[in-house]
């Protein structure tokens, strides 16, 4: 290998390891070859938890709240078995500070080889818990701007029954 191909190879392991989402390759039996610290950070695993789970199944199964299990495992098996690329929030089970849920983007894209089987699926996990929680906020809020518009319609149409119209005589 020539020290510029040794070069570019280096500046791109640093890339991967560097970037600032997280990211894994799995190859088609979905057994993981790589992954980066930002993804073991963000399914609140070590290196040695996720490939240990990596060698009996999907590597980060145990981080993958219990209710959003099966979602993400149906869409796994389509990016695996269908070859096609996905896309799907899911909550961890991990709490942040002060009990937040943290909720993740998972992005699947498949390489395929010569002959058009899968021979790895590359992952990438952003974290939106920020986005998922300003709109929960917003709804809230929505839900609060309505419930108090309620009760002051209710109120004004109470005291509106109580004025006493005069009667018009022609």
């Amino acid at each position: 290998m020539t020290i510029k191909a040794q070069e570019s190879e280096q500046n791109f392991t640093r890339m991967l390891r560097d970037a600032p989402i997280g990211m894994c390759m799995h190859r088609d039996d979905g057994h993981c070859v790589y992954v980066n610290d930002v993804c073991l950070e963000l399914l609140d695993m070590t290196k040695a938890q996720f490939y240990k789970a990596s060698e009996v199944g999907l590597a980060w199964r145990d981080a993958v709240h219990d209710e959003d299990w099966e979602m993400v495992n149906r869409i796994w098996r389509s990016a695996i078995e269908k070859g096609i690329a996905v896309s799907a929030e899911f909550r961890v089970k991990a709490q942040r500070p002060q009990g937040e849920v943290r909720w993740l983007e998972i992005s699947a894209q498949q390489r395929l080889d010569r002959e058009g089987n899968l021979e790895h699926l590359y992952v990438w996990l952003r974290d939106i818990s920020s986005g998922k929680q300003l709109a929960e906020q917003k709804l809230q809020d929505a839900l609060e701007t309505k419930r108090r518009s309620e009760i002051f319609i209710d109120m004004y149409e109470s005291d509106m029954s109580k004025v006493a119209v005069p009667s018009a005589n022609f």
